[in-house]
């Protein structure tokens, strides 16, 4: 079975690219997604941050074309 998501924030730092041993290229960055829906004991809109690794010709896409605080699909 295969899961599918799709997930749309704003990168929180820019993209760190660096490379495996074998030459791979592997960007990781973080991105803060906000939440539909408010807080039951708040009211307040949350925010969950999510981890991203890429690699190879996504890798080096992303640390060329995305900065910090730019909006992203994954």
């Amino acid at each position: 079975m295969l899961n599918h998501i799709v997930l749309m924030g704003r990168l929180t730092r820019d993209p760190e690219l660096r490379r495996t041993p074998s030459g791979t290229a592997v960007a990781s960055f973080t991105l803060a997604v906000d939440r539909d829906f408010a807080s039951r004991e708040s009211g307040e809109k949350e925010t969950d941050f999510i981890d991203v690794v890429a690699w190879r010709h996504t890798a080096e896409f992303v640390s060329k074309y995305f900065s910090k605080g730019q909006m992203a699909a994954v």
